[in-house]
């Protein structure tokens, strides 16, 4: 894989099927929507997003694909919201 200058390169030119999103809190979901357009599934290390409007921006993005949010001392994703 060759170096990349942005993030949209990296989801441009190599077409991933899964982004994880471990970066600061703050750009959690900026990068988790430009996964979901890409066509990714999404894992975030939480928090999933530092406002409701920006978990609600990451969920609308996902366009049915609920985001996988964990914790790095725990491997095993879970659900961030319940579908009810």
């Amino acid at each position: 894989m060759a170096s990349r200058r942005s993030f949209d390169e990296a989801l441009r030119d190599e077409k991933p099927d899964v982004a994880s999103i471990a970066t600061y809190s703050d750009s959690h979901a900026d990068y988790a929507v430009k996964a979901f357009e890409a066509g990714c599934h999404v894992f975030v290390e939480k928090p999933l997003a530092t406002t409701v409007a920006d978990a609600e921006r990451v969920v609308a993005g996902g366009q049915g694909q609920w985001p996988q949010a964990g914790d790095r001392l725990h491997p095993a994703p879970s659900p961030v919201l319940d579908a009810g």
